[in-house]
């Protein structure tokens, strides 16, 4: 499994939240794709774009969510909201725990959508590696 995270954000407000979410991506990036690059769980995805769109609410309207899995290809490309002002006041930790809840919300709806993909054992190794608890995220 391989993952690829990006961001839609608005840098108007400054470098910062640009910055902020560069560190973010980087890290939970690289750990994701270490930990995980190897395992197999299903034949229905390789690969999974994350793609947070971290904008404020009145731009909501220009930035729409999407949700596309693309059976031929095994891969899904998911741009679902992160809170701006959420995002953009986390501490380091926090920041992380935003960009992980979307990568398991992304993966909790992908499971809707696939038939030879198991969203449980890949949401339970993500939560593991990061010692992390979906219910605290």
């Amino acid at each position: 499994m391989r993952f690829f995270i990006s961001a839609e954000i608005d840098g108007s407000s400054g470098n910062n939240i640009v910055n902020q979410f560069r560190k973010t991506r980087t890290y939970v990036e690289t750990t994701l794709n270490t930990n995980l690059s190897t395992a197999n769980y299903g034949t229905d995805i390789k690969e999974i774009a994350i793609i947070p769109i971290i904008v404020p609410l009145e731009m909501h309207k220009e930035r729409k969510e999407r949700r596309l899995f693309k059976r031929k290809e095994k891969i899904a490309d998911y741009r679902l909201y992160i809170d701006f002002d959420l995002f953009k006041t986390a501490s380091e930790v926090q920041a992380i725990d935003l960009l992980l809840k979307n990568v398991l919300d992304s993966i909790r709806h992908l499971a809707k959508k696939t038939k030879n993909f198991d969203a449980d054992a890949i949401e339970n190794d993500i939560l593991r590696i990061f010692q992390k608890k979906y219910q605290n995220l």
